[in-house]
This record gives structure tokens, C-alpha cells and sequence, in this order.
């Protein structure tokens, strides 16, 4: 789990993936869009405790990657605990869910089974909810 400086003005985004490189890909994406990766959680049990603090974190956009607990890793229940969790905390923070599995996503707002497509997705969701509008894909 870390923490990075970010300026104010920037939308703050909660990010839970265990995956190094695509921790790196996401935090790149998101400062080339003008945001900031404020806090990385990289088990469950670390997004959990993070999810306990998106108010005081001042949280805009909580991005979860699947597989964060070993076993639940190909259901993708470990993705809808954690939005179970942040909804008890405060539901109306937009969550964006990462997954190569594609059961159980079905209310996911990216589902990045291709990584050639993940940019173009990726910067599209962080304009959209920035500009106050979001969809949802299925």
C-alpha cells in the first residue's frame, strides 16, 4: 500500500491491483488524463482498509483490479465485496473494475480483456466521469 503528493485541483483516484506493471500503466494513464493515483492497495485486505478511508482521502474514483484474494481470483467476487464495502462507505464514488475475466463484470464500467484497447477505454472513463458524465458498458 502507498501513497503518493498529488495537487488538489486533481481528481483523486483509490487504486486496488496486486499486478505491478498494471499499477504502473494506470498511474501513467491517469496523470497523462490529469489525475492522481493518491493511494494503492495491493491485497484485499489493503483495499478494504483503503475503501475505510476514501472520505478522509477525499477519494473521486475508486479503480479495483480483480484477483486482489487468491481465492476467489476467477469468480471476480472479490471486485463486487469491495464495491459492497465502498457502497456501505459512501456508494455515489464512481468505480471503474479491471478484469480479464469476464464473469461476474457484468456491471463493470471497463472490462480490459484487451490490453490494445485499455487507453483509449481507460482515458474515455476518467474524461467522462471528470466531466460529470458516466455510462456503463456490459
Amino acid at each position: 500500500m502507498s501513497t503518493q503528493t498529488q495537487n488538489p485541483e486533481q481528481l483523486r483516484i483509490l487504486l486496488a491491483e496486486d499486478n505491478p506493471d498494471w499499477v504502473d500503466t494506470i498511474t501513467a494513464y491517469a496523470k497523462e488524463s490529469g489525475a492522481v493515483v493518491v493511494a494503492i492497495a495491493t491485497t484485499f485486505s489493503e483495499a478494504l482498509e483503503e475503501i475505510k478511508h476514501v472520505k478522509d482521502k477525499h477519494i473521486d474514483l475508486v479503480i479495483l483490479g480483480g484477483s486482489l484474494d487468491k481465492q476467489l481470483k476467477h469468480t471476480n467476487s472479490d471486485l463486487l465485496l469491495l464495491i459492497l464495502a465502498l457502497n456501505e462507505v459512501d456508494a455515489t464514488i464512481p468505480t471503474i473494475a479491471l478484469s480479464g475475466n469476464d464473469r461476474g463484470t457484468e456491471r463493470a464500467t471497463i472490462n480490459v480483456g484487451k490490453t490494445l484497447t485499455f487507453a483509449q477505454d481507460f482515458t474515455s472513463a476518467l474524461n467522462q466521469i471528470m466531466l460529470g458524465t458516466s455510462t456503463t458498458e456490459n
